[in-house]
C-alpha cells in the first residue's frame, strides 16, 4: 500500500490517516462485493 503522505503531502497526519483508513475500507468492500456482482467468477 502506498503511503498517503507521499500522495497528499499537504494533508495533516490525522487527515492522511483518515484517508488511509478510507482506502482500506473501500478496497475491503470491493473484495466483498466481487462474489455478489460476479457470480461463478464471471467477468
Amino acid at each position: 500500500m502506498l503511503k498517503t503522505g507521499k500522495l497528499f503531502p499537504q494533508l495533516s497526519p490525522r487527515r492522511q490517516q483518515q484517508l488511509y483508513d478510507l482506502i482500506k475500507v473501500m478496497s475491503l468492500l470491493d473484495e466483498l462485493a466481487d462474489p455478489v456482482f460476479k457470480p461463478n467468477g464471471a467477468n
